[in-house]
């Protein structure tokens, strides 16, 4: 294996045979992006900007739907996102999940009709919602 790869400088082009192979800043693999460095910054940023046109679209029809309807639909297009391979999330910088958990809360907050101002823990505690990154540090036991 070749490092590519040398004091975050990187190498524009790569030659293979008669190709030149240029390099990307991003992949996106399996709904994940990942970048040069892998500080998970675009995929929070995608996941961030996918949450919220969800949560607006939610928004939209609160008025006439349920909590628990509401709850179930927050659930499937929002939590389910947020979920989504936050095992790669777990060492990477504290102000990227604090992102996803604004996110989280806002959320909850809809579900609710919390106002802005409320403490959220106790409601994400009664909607039974575990943080962003607990799913990660609670350790499996086999």
């Amino acid at each position: 294996m070749c490092i590519l790869m040398m004091h975050k400088r990187s190498i524009g082009l790569l030659k293979l045979l008669s190709s030149l192979i240029s390099f990307t800043r991003a992949v996106k693999n399996l709904g994940v992006t990942l970048d040069n460095h892998l500080e998970m910054e675009d995929h929070v940023y995608a996941t961030i900007r996918a949450s919220n046109f969800q949560l607006r679209r939610i928004a939209s029809i609160r008025q006439y739907i349920t909590a628990d309807a509401a709850a179930t639909l927050v659930s499937a297009y929002i939590l389910s996102r947020l979920d989504y391979c936050n095992s790669l999330l777990y060492n990477c910088h504290n102000y990227l999940t604090d992102k996803l958990q604004i996110v989280m809360n806002n959320a909850a907050r809809l579900v609710l009709r919390i106002p802005r101002r409320a403490h959220i823990t106790p409601h994400l505690v009664s909607l039974h919602w575990l943080p962003v990154l607990a799913p990660c540090s609670i350790p499996n036991k086999i």
